[in-house]
């Protein structure tokens, strides 16, 4: 990041909006590593790929497996009226 300079050269300190200020649905954790990574102390920023990686990975299993399961849908038999059938289809169903 190439910081802006004031009219004497001086480098101005300007906030830089997180990703999860920008766009509410980013998760914080995803946030916070976005910004870990352009942080402008490299002794800050993650060490390697790998650690990015490994984050990336636990809070994709934590968001998952958050997730509510669906219940697969129940099917009730019911009786069928065949003469309402009947009287709406021009054949018969016995």
């Amino acid at each position: 990041l190439i910081p802006k300079k004031d009219p004497f050269g001086l480098p101005i300190q300007e906030k830089l909006l997180t990703p999860h200020e920008i766009h509410s649905r980013i998760p914080i954790g995803i946030s916070n590593l976005v910004m870990e990574c352009v942080a402008d102390d490299p002794a800050k920023r993650p060490v390697d790929m790998m650690n990015v990686i490994s984050r990336l990975d636990i809070m994709i299993h934590s968001i998952l497996s958050s997730k509510p399961k669906i219940p697969a849908p129940t099917i009730v038999p019911t009786k069928v009226n065949v003469a309402a059938i009947n009287d709406f289809f021009p054949f018969s169903i016995k």
